[in-house]
Order: structure tokens, then C-alpha cells, then sequence
């Protein structure tokens, strides 16, 4: 890991009714990105102000020079992307190159949560499941699927196995 570097924060509270602030660090080795889950911070305060000290707190623990931070990525809550008090603009005071960008994936999340909600969408997922479950468990019939996607595509899908997913569904 060179010096210089990103984070991606996202607060959450967990199944046990935690607030926990989970912070990822973004880097590069050989000219390749890496990003890795650095931490999950318990937040006995969830205010911009809070959040921030504990990760320029866990940043400072570990080694790393709040001035090396390059970037910021965190949803548009208040207390996350506020204008003047929230961890973006305060971790802006401590570090003005780490420029702030809005996670677009965080709406993706959102939108699949919720979809996840609508009885088609289930009922979909269910079906998808049963069928890699039926496939899954019978190499007979696992090849007869095979033949009939290759009849389809005009020659031999490799690695075309439906597998059971496990999910929020």
C-alpha cells in the first residue's frame, strides 16, 4: 500500500441494534486498485462531528496520515454528506484534498432492498431458487440442461449450472 489513500464510510446500526460506522480503505499496489473493510467503529453518537473524530481516530491508530487521504465516499444523509456539519465537510477541515463523492451504489442497495419487498420479485427469486435446487441435485438433469442451452446457442454453454442463491429474499 502506497501512501496515499481512500475511505468509504457508511454507518449502519446491526441485528442487535448497534450503530456501528463500517470504514473501508481504498489504495493501489502495482498501479491496481484495492479496496478492503478496514474496520466496523461502534457510534455511541451518530452526529457528523462523532463520526468523524472516529474515523480520523481509527485512521491515526492504524498509521496512516490523515493528509494522505485522497477521497471520501459516503451516502447523502445529513450526518454523513452535510454541508457544514456532517463528517464529510468536518473530515474536509482535517484533510481539504480528500475531495468528497456521493455513493452511487448506495441508491443500487437501496433500490434491490426494496424491490426484494414486491411479491413478484420474491416469488421470482423463489422460482430461481427451486430451479437450481432441482438441477443442482441431479447430473441427469443437469445435463439435459446443458443440451438445451447448447441447442439454443448453437454449441456447448460452459459452465451455464444455475446455482442456488442465498439471499435477503
Amino acid at each position: 500500500m502506497g501512501p496515499l489513500y481512500g475511505i468509504q464510510c457508511d454507518e449502519v446500526t446491526d441485528s442487535s441494534n448497534w450503530e456501528q460506522l463500517g470504514l473501508v480503505l481504498r489504495y493501489t499496489v502495482g498501479h491496481k486498485p484495492v479496496e478492503r473493510l478496514f474496520e466496523f467503529l461502534p457510534c455511541e453518537s451518530i452526529t457528523g462531528e462523532a463520526l468523524c473524530q472516529k474515523v480520523i481516530n481509527a485512521l491515526s491508530d492504524a498509521g496512516l496520515e490523515i493528509a494522505n487521504c485522497q477521497s471520501q465516499t459516503m451516502d447523502g444523509a445529513g450526518n454523513m454528506a452535510g454541508k457544514n456539519k456532517g463528517l464529510a465537510a468536518r473530515f474536509t477541515h482535517q484533510s481539504p484534498q480528500a475531495v468528497y463523492h456521493y455513493c452511487w451504489s448506495h441508491d443500487l442497495n437501496l433500490a434491490l432492498c426494496k424491490s426484494c419487498d414486491l411479491q413478484e420479485i420474491h416469488i421470482m427469486l423463489e422460482t430461481l431458487k427451486e430451479l437450481g435446487i432441482f438441477f443442482k441435485y441431479s447430473p441427469k438433469r443437469s445435463r439435459r440442461l446443458e443440451q438445451a442451452v447448447s441447442e439454443v446457442n448453437g454449441r456447448l454453454a460452459k459452465n451455464t449450472h444455475i446455482k442456488e442463491k442465498r439471499g435477503r429474499y
